[in-house]
């Protein structure tokens, strides 16, 4: 997406909720009819339809299926859940699934994954007396015991893992995917954060020694080494310290632009939280809730010169707040 295209798509739902939800005057249609003329704002205002239309379906779905919903909004669900729904609902299982775009991807592997983590949510798995696992906000794994190796999947998101070394059964790998490409990562002990954000996959070891193979390629991490993964193939390694602060529910700023502090917490809140133009280039440093997103968000307006306006419940937007 352009920068032209985003700010197509925010006036887009800026005009959205002012013809929802104030009287429209007829100076306020004829400007909207004015922005509609240009093809690039009728095309988002188009997105924006659909958009609303998704949620109106979803909002039918659950009038219709309220059990199904029930069962849906449990903190966590077995995949005996989701065949159970399946069983029970059929296709309608399946048009739900989809009618919760773009939350589909994490809500399918919420309901089919060995262990899942919701968005603003953490879960520390024991998958055996030798190795301890954490989930971040919004992640999900497959694990799968196999002789003396245990096999994981990170299908999305963020985890911290502990391998005791010394164990009879303690050998590892662990694999994800971004954009088509593979990652494993073997080790038979180590202290090891795996980020997979999409775009590339960041693996901070803090303990022990992992053995990385990407791109045809390998590289032995040990100590406290961090590096990162992309489509360029391997980044440059460098030292870490402490475990990541996400453990300790801290979302730390230093230094950091507030677009980038957004785009972090919004891992933590269902959503969108956005920046305005104005504000985008400013930067902040602090220590944040990462786990309780609306208190950051406060935090926020009391540390910059900016305001937090609300558009319903999903939508954020971060602007700089005018002097009166």
């Amino acid at each position: 997406m352009t920068n032209a295209d985003a700010v197509s798509l925010k006036s887009a739902a800026y005009w959205f909720v002012e013809l929802q939800e104030h009287p429209v005057s007829l100076q306020t249609r004829e400007r909207f009819e004015q922005w509609l003329q240009q093809p690039q704002n009728r095309a988002a205002w188009e997105k924006v339809l659909q958009m609303h239309q998704t949620f109106e379906q979803l909002q039918q779905h659950q009038q219709q299926h309220p059990e199904l919903d029930k069962l849906l909004q449990q903190p966590a669900l077995s995949r005996r859940t989701a065949l159970k729904c399946l069983a029970v609902f059929g296709t309608s299982f399946l048009s739900y699934m989809l009618a919760r775009t773009p939350w589909s991807k994490s809500q399918w592997y919420a309901v089919t994954a060995d262990h899942a983590a919701a968005i603003g949510q953490t879960q520390t798995v024991h998958l055996s007396e030798y190795l301890q696992l954490w989930l971040n906000t919004n992640s999900a794994i497959d694990s799968t015991l196999s002789g003396s190796q245990t096999r994981l999947d990170l299908l999305q998101g963020e985890i911290f893992l502990h391998l005791q070394s010394g164990s009879g059964r303690a050998d590892l790998l662990l694999t994800s995917t971004f954009e088509q490409q593979s990652i494993q990562i073997a080790s038979r002990g180590c202290q090891l954060n795996v980020y997979n954000y999409g775009q590339g996959c960041r693996l901070s070891l803090y303990e022990g020694e992992a053995l990385i193979s990407f791109a045809q390629q390998s590289q032995l991490l040990s100590g406290a080494e961090e590096i990162t993964l992309t489509s360029n193939g391997f980044g440059d390694t460098k030292p870490v310290a402490s475990l990541p602060d996400w453990r300790e529910g801290k979302l730390v700023a230093s230094g950091m632009r507030l677009t980038q502090f957004c785009a972090e917490l919004n891992r933590y809140r269902r959503g969108i939280i956005s920046v305005a133009e104005d504000a985008q280039n400013l930067l902040i440093d602090g220590v944040f809730p990462a786990f309780a997103a609306d208190t950051a968000l406060d935090m926020l307006a009391n540390s910059l010169p900016v305001k937090i306006n609300h558009f319903g419940p999903w939508w954020v937007q971060v602007s700089l707040a005018r002097s009166a």
